[in-house]
């Protein structure tokens, strides 16, 4: 038994303490009948302001424990509410086709018509890892999931943080039980999803692939390059010239260092620049921009703006506009928003029949492009549908209400209250390619933050302002105790 527990049954209430003893008091706890045991000091609970919080009036004889889980309200009910420790167990298992693990508690269960007891395993979460590279997870009680624990004074969903810990769990399993195809990763792996690439991937044996950016778009060519030199000659377009050769090796290497290989980059510039200086000059771009600056866009969409750019300018003047691209503009999302104004077919038809041409800078080009957009935007007014998880996700927590747009007009107005380009986005979130949250203090709109992949990949104020780091901190608490959580129920998946 690794937990004390607190239930009520008849009337009487029963602690089960972790030493062993059974205790049954009747009366003396009546007007706190419903309570959380917490392993905090009584001035660091006043000091975290977190309302509800109740002591028990009993305490082991054997041992002195005071801390008892409440049976009732920790699977029962669906009021959220705050935990300092619960240890649970796993057991894991293997076949031919996958490794299942599972994680339980063991409770007290009384038999029927009888006061003795009898401790058994609940299962609380099942995660199956197939030797091909899939995955599932399920939680099996949901309102204990609805509850979050605090660890050195921060919150954590009791979702997030169980699958993380059973993430780690079946990942060292798998590593000191491994197949043939994975054992020359030995132990040199820190997380389950990079166990699960090169499962789903087997032909490819070297480990920098996995913290390559943007890969996603090249997943048929993996099977086909066996070396990095190999794979790069590739994103490089096969071009033969030397000083092309060992500028993009050695970009590759610093950009390895810094975090992580955009190989999108040089796919895309390679194909478009055809004159060996230019290119030169692009693949020594700065690192910190290149490695970012088409993040959170598709392939597609970055081809008809490169198209487009070709068709209304020289190549030399093209290249120059790159090498322009500042952090600030990549922070403020300029990029990003005039490269997925392609996506739509009637803006790009817009733009091939009626483009004005403009001074070619990030600025120019972005406001030319959102004047446009606003003469072909839909007048179609879109009903978004969303799923139970995103719904649940709309709370109101520290003074902030997170709002998901009912309809394209909701969209339209609220890109019209912050002045930024939210109204684009209602194709995107008509197709669920991508999630918008309007974030209301008081009643007002004041942030937009947009979702991708269930990952906040823009959160800004009016006119695309950065938020204050206080601002940034609550967003992220949300996200973190809230939003996470529903995404891990809705997806089942480790």
């Amino acid at each position: 038994m690794e937990n004390s527990w607190y239930i009520k049954r008849d009337g009487l209430h029963h602690f089960f303490c972790q030493c062993g003893t059974h205790d049954i008091l009747e009366n003396n706890i009546e007007n706190n009948s419903s309570f959380e045991i917490i392993k905090f000091k009584r001035d660091e609970i006043e000091f975290s302001k977190i309302p509800n919080l109740f002591y028990p009036d009993n305490c082991c004889k054997l041992c002195g424990n005071e801390r008892y889980l409440d049976m009732k309200s920790l699977f029962f009910e669906a009021e959220t509410r705050i935990w300092s420790e619960i240890k649970w167990t796993y057991e894991i298992k293997e076949n031919e086709e996958s490794w299942t693990s599972i994680s339980f508690l063991n409770v007290p269960i009384f038999e029927e018509n009888s006061t003795s007891v009898m401790f058994k395993k609940l299962k609380l979460s099942t995660a199956i890892i197939s030797k091909y590279g899939k995955s599932f997870y399920t939680m099996h009680h949901e309102h204990f999931f609805e509850k979050s624990m605090i660890i050195d004074g921060k919150h954590w969903s009791l979702s997030q943080f169980l699958h993380e810990d059973m993430s780690q769990n079946i990942l060292k399993f798998i590593i000191e039980n491994p197949l043939d195809s994975i054992k020359w990763l030995k132990e040199d792996i820190n997380s389950l999803d990079e166990l699960i690439f090169f499962l789903e991937y087997p032909n490819i044996c070297f480990k920098d692939i996995y913290f390559w950016k943007n890969s996603k778009y090249f997943l048929e060519q993996y099977q086909s390059y066996q070396n990095i030199e190999s794979f790069l000659d590739f994103f490089l377009n096969h071009r033969k010239e030397k000083s092309l050769r060992k500028a993009h090796f050695n970009a590759y290497k610093e950009m390895m260092q810094n975090g992580g290989y955009n190989p999108l980059v040089d796919y895309i510039f390679s194909r478009v620049i055809e004159d060996r200086n230019h290119l030169l000059k692009i693949l020594n771009m700065d690192i910190t921009i290149k490695e970012s600056i088409f993040n959170y866009s598709s392939i597609a969409d970055i081809n008809y703006f490169m198209d487009f750019l070709k068709r209304h300018y020289h190549e030399k003047h093209i290249v120059r506009f790159w090498l322009s691209i500042t952090k600030e503009d990549l922070t403020h999302f300029l990029v990003r928003d005039v490269i997925n104004l392609f996506s739509a077919d009637e803006m790009r038809v817009e733009l091939n029949e009626n483009f004005e041409k403009t001074p070619l800078n990030i600025k120019a080009i972005h406001d030319e492009l959102m004047r446009r957009n606003r003469r072909v935007c839909h007048t179609e007014n879109k009903v978004f549908i969303y799923s139970d998880a995103m719904v649940k996700a709309q709370v109101k927590l520290e003074d902030i209400s997170y709002v998901l747009p009912i309809n394209s007009q909701t969209l339209n107005e609220w890109g019209r209250i912050l002045h930024n380009c939210l109204f684009f986005y209602s194709n995107k979130v008509f197709n669920r390619e991508i999630t918008i949250f309007g974030l209301f203090v008081d009643n007002k709109l004041m942030y937009a933050i947009e979702i991708e992949r269930d990952i906040i990949v823009q959160a800004s104020s009016a006119y695309n302002k950065a938020l204050t780091s206080l601002e940034q901190e609550k967003i992220d608490r949300w996200y973190k105790d809230v939003y996470l959580g529903m995404v891990m129920q809705k997806n089942n998946r480790v």
